[in-house]
């Protein structure tokens, strides 16, 4: 059972943050190859030498010269106000006076930055936030103390947004430091996990909260450590340095395994016992 709402809105502003990035890297690559190839433009005039209507618009074959050599490429024509034998302002590749330079399509990018602008604009800010959130849980879980606070209640949150017509959920823990009985009152983030049927499946009173051993203000209630997969230990390790144990994996059991626990039940055995069965 896991708080897939949280996870996936989370995701899907990763997705527009990156989008966002993308397409405002491909307009500032695309307008910077436009903007080199302008600096290699020569403008000349050349004479249309016949206009066609296809698709929409005009295609019109041109001719220019430069030098001894003459080109007659055929372009798109927007503008209707052409007839034959007009003149025609064009600009071709001083390195390449076969290829003309279209110099008129910068408002094409224009879209594609209010896009992305649009769309950093409102998940950059997220993606920020969640990225220090992530990175301040590693911290805790790495560097700091948990402790096992006693779960005290469960409420709405109804200043969020609903999912699924529901509003999220909190969780309020408590806990007593058992040195000097300062009680201190944590707050879970918000997550529409059912915790009424966690609590009823596995019983749960308690859960773990990770401390930043300098800030107790700093803390993150862990809500996967309701679900059983999350071995807790014993409150007196949680108040030292000591790193948390790793939960160990259940093994299959062996004739040897099942030996062994025989003979550890012999031993463990009154001696009264013992001696009866020697005699």
């Amino acid at each position: 059972m896991k708080d897939n709402y949280a996870k996936n809105k989370r995701t899907i502003n990763y997705i527009f943050t990156s989008i966002g990035f993308i397409i405002l890297a491909l307009s500032i690559v695309l307008l910077v190859h436009d903007y080199r190839l302008e600096q290699q433009a020569v403008n000349i005039k050349a004479t249309i030498l016949s206009l066609n209507y296809k698709q929409g618009s005009y295609q019109a074959t041109i001719k220019y010269k430069v030098g001894t050599e003459t080109y007659r490429p055929t372009i798109k024509v927007t503008d209707n106000k052409y007839a034959v034998n007009d003149e025609i302002p064009i600009k071709y590749n001083i390195n390449n006076p076969g290829t003309l330079i279209v110099t008129d399509k910068y408002f094409y990018y224009i879209p594609g930055f209010i896009l992305s602008l649009l769309l950093l604009l409102f998940n950059l800010g997220k993606t920020i936030k969640n990225l220090k959130r992530s990175s301040n849980i590693n911290h805790l879980k790495t560097k700091g103390i948990f402790i096992y606070a006693n779960i005290t209640e469960v409420f709405v949150d109804n200043k969020k947004r609903k999912y699924k017509g529901k509003y999220p959920y909190k969780l309020r823990c408590k806990y007593t430091n058992p040195i000097d009985n300062n009680e201190y009152v944590f707050e879970s983030e918000e997550s529409h996990l059912d915790f009424n049927e966690i609590f009823a499946k596995y019983n749960n009173q308690t859960i773990i909260v990770y401390l930043d051993k300098k800030n107790t203000s700093n803390y993150y209630v862990d809500l996967d450590s309701l679900l059983p997969h999350i071995e807790l230990v014993d409150v007196g390790e949680l108040m030292g340095d000591k790193k948390k144990p790793k939960p160990e994996l259940p093994t299959e059991p062996t004739s040897e395994g099942e030996n062994k626990d025989e003979e550890k039940d012999s031993t463990d055995k009154p001696e009264e016992t013992k001696e009866k069965e020697s005699q």
